[in-house]
């Protein structure tokens, strides 16, 4: 009986498993393998959201996954009992586990990844001191555009071009003109095609969406290839938030002009926890040789973006 209940748990302290697999941390710092057979569905695998939310909100506990030298740890800012974190946080200072990932709640579940266990440690003592704040997230920061000279379609289909001059440059040598013989065409799996939306309606035409655009990577392949051809109100993005996100599909339409910036949304999938998104976008006013205006954007979804959330900026300490 000793030998099945050491199978299943180790003490915190730094001593974290190092048998691969899913774990709970209680609040007693122990790492808790979960038990198939139990009649205690948080402590069984694989486990349904509202259940994992009851271990996260109810017990406090933290959720880790140990994969070789990866390691993964998710818990609820708020929620989370001090010594499930502390035995957390242990564990990342022993300084044994790369990559980290990290995924808290606060508002929204949020991810941040980490080459460095250090860097890792900092982030998560940083997250704890926001147990207690509350805090209002920029929705998006504009950045300077750059523009590259003389690109030629070498340049535009390398992948070690960063994908937004790559699209920029395809955009210009195609003089704002989207068509399947210019250059802009080139890049279409990256790319959204909508029809400007109109002024007060938070809703827009969507005529292609291309399968590594950032709502492709986001909704999946297939959710994604229904938008295409319909009038999409994006029922993923709070409202409050949808109006000024399709603000910068006009102004771009309206100037003539690129516009880039960095946005982080709080989202909603059907059945799913509300998740905070971090990307860049860069948004094309263009028209087709029939002279109809259309917007393109292209998304990346990416954790280095500008915009300060919990103390950090890009997972780094703002």
């Amino acid at each position: 009986m000793a030998g099945r209940g050491n199978e299943r748990r180790a003490r915190a302290g730094g001593e974290a498993p190092r048998v691969d697999g899913v774990y709970w941390i209680d609040d007693e710092g122990i790492w808790r393998r979960p038990d198939p057979t139990s009649t205690l569905t948080h402590v069984r695998e694989p486990i349904s959201e509202r259940h994992q939310g009851h271990a996260f909100r109810w017990l406090g506990m933290v959720r880790a996954l140990v994969r070789g030298s990866e390691l993964h740890l998710k818990w609820d800012v708020r929620r989370v009992d001090a010594a499930s974190l502390d035995a957390a946080e242990a564990c990342l200072a022993a300084g044994r586990h790369a990559p980290v990932r990290l995924e808290f709640f606060h508002g929204g579940w949020h991810r941040e990844t980490f080459t460095d266990p250090q860097a890792a440690l900092q982030r998560l003592r940083r997250a704890r001191d926001f147990r207690h704040v509350d805090f209002i997230a920029p929705l998006t920061v504009v950045r300077e555009i750059s523009r590259p000279q003389g690109p030629t379609r070498e340049d535009l289909l390398r992948p070690d071009t960063p994908l937004i001059e790559r699209a920029l440059a395809a955009w210009e040598a195609s003089q704002a003109v989207w068509d399947p013989e210019r250059p802009i065409a080139w890049l279409r799996d990256h790319l959204s095609v909508m029809s400007p939306p109109r002024e007060r309606v938070n809703a827009t035409l969507v005529h292609h969406l291309g399968i590594q655009h950032g709502i492709s990577q986001f909704l999946g392949r297939e959710a994604a290839a229904a938008i295409q051809g319909t009038r999409c109100a994006f029922p993923w993005v709070a409202r409050e938030q949808l109006g000024r996100l399709l603000a910068s599909y006009r102004e771009a339409d309206l100037s003539g002009r690129p516009h880039l910036e960095d946005i982080r949304v709080l989202t909603r999938r059907t059945d799913e926890e509300p998740a905070w998104v971090p990307y860049r976008r860069l948004v094309l006013p263009c028209h087709t040789r029939d002279g109809r205006p259309m917007i393109l954007s292209l998304c990346e979804i990416r954790q280095d973006i500008t915009i300060p959330f919990m103390g950090a900026v890009g997972g780094k300490a703002a």
